[in-house]
Formats: structure tokens, C-alpha cells, sequence
């Protein structure tokens, strides 16, 4: 879709999606198609497509307009018809297998803000009869996201192969808790 031209990124006319070509008469039209391929496509030719979604659009946004871009420039019609063309784009480039990779990296991103807004905490707690003292944590907390992290990754990971080669592979073995995922993915699939 891009080529690189005297230096500079240029779109190809003829690799436009159809559900992108109309944004190219806006104002900025090539800038909104970059930042809607840029935030939403997710094959292997885009450089940000393993960046968490709300990260990605930030980044393509500064990509395709610059550091000080303003949506205020367009009219409420305007950005209605960009929200309608990313939509139709974005649908046509989801497969169910795309959707489920989505899932995985979107649980990646939760648990990721899990673990870095978590502090480890020593809690006293004494019995109320006995009177004994004992300790309790938090940790059990981060060590359940930890284990589900690398059942989740490991999915994904299998996800993508098959994405890729179009067929399930043994070398990534599934884990006890995270096979029943997979093999529902797998059922779906017209293989």
C-alpha cells in the first residue's frame, strides 16, 4: 500500500482498500488512510501491529499527522465518515482467527497493568478469639496473573502459527488450562 518516494512514504493508488479510496479526497486524505492502516492492520508489513490498541492509534496517529495534529480541523461529518471507513476497513481485515489473536493480546495488556499498578502488601490480621497473628498478601494475586500470562501467550502463539501456515501445529504444545481455548478456536475453523 506504501512505497517510498524521493525520501519520502507516498500511498500506491492501486493497493488502496476499497473501503478506504473515498477518504483520499479529505483534507489530509493520505494522512487518515496511513492512520487507519497504521491503528488497524495487523499483518506483519505494519511495524506497530503487536503494540497494545490504545498505544498503537496514539503512535499512528503521531506517525501519519505529526506531533500536534488536532482532529478539530474536521467537521462532526467529516469524522463520521473516517469512524465509518476504519469500521468497514477494520471489518474486512478481521478474520475469527484475527479476532481471537486480538482477545490474547488485549488479556496480555490487562494483566500487564495489573502487575505494574499491584504492590506487593504484608497485611497483620489477628484472630479475633485466639488472638493469633498472621500474615497475609497480595502475591497470590500476581502469581495467578504470572501463570495465566503464560498460558495466554502461548495460545496466542499458536494462534499465529496457524494464522500463518494455515494449519495447527504440535511444537507449541498446549498447556493444561489454556487447550480448551484453542481447541474451541479450532473446531470453528473450516479446516
Amino acid at each position: 500500500m506504501f512505497e517510498l518516494y524521493k525520501g519520502k512514504i507516498r500511498l500506491v493508488d492501486s493497493k488502496i482498500p476499497e473501503q478506504l479510496r473515498d477518504l483520499r479526497s479529505m483534507k489530509r486524505g493520505d494522512d487518515i488512510i496511513k492512520y487507519i492502516w497504521l491503528s488497524n492492520n495487523r499483518t506483519n508489513d505494519n511495524p506497530l501491529k503487536d503494540l497494545d490498541e490504545a498505544y498503537r492509534s496514539k503512535e499512528a496517529e503521531k506517525i501519519a499527522f505529526g506531533e500536534n495534529f488536532k482532529w478539530n480541523i474536521y467537521s462532526d461529518e467529516d469524522i463520521a465518515k473516517i469512524k465509518k471507513s476504519a469500521m468497514k476497513y477494520l471489518k474486512a481485515q478481521s478474520t475469527g482467527l484475527q479476532k481471537e489473536i486480538d482477545l490474547y493480546d488485549k488479556k496480555i495488556y490487562q494483566f500487564i497493568d495489573l502487575l505494574r499498578s499491584t504492590e506487593p502488601e504484608i497485611i497483620k490480621n489477628i484472630h479475633e478469639i485466639t488472638g493469633k497473628v498472621s500474615f497475609t498478601t497480595n502475591i497470590d494475586i500476581i502469581n495467578s496473573v504470572l501463570e495465566n500470562v503464560i498460558d495466554i501467550v502461548s495460545n496466542k502463539l499458536k494462534l499465529k502459527e496457524m494464522k500463518k501456515t494455515g494449519r495447527y501445529t504440535s511444537t507449541l504444545r498446549p498447556t493444561k488450562s489454556g487447550s480448551s481455548a484453542v481447541e474451541k478456536i479450532l473446531n470453528k475453523m473450516p479446516i
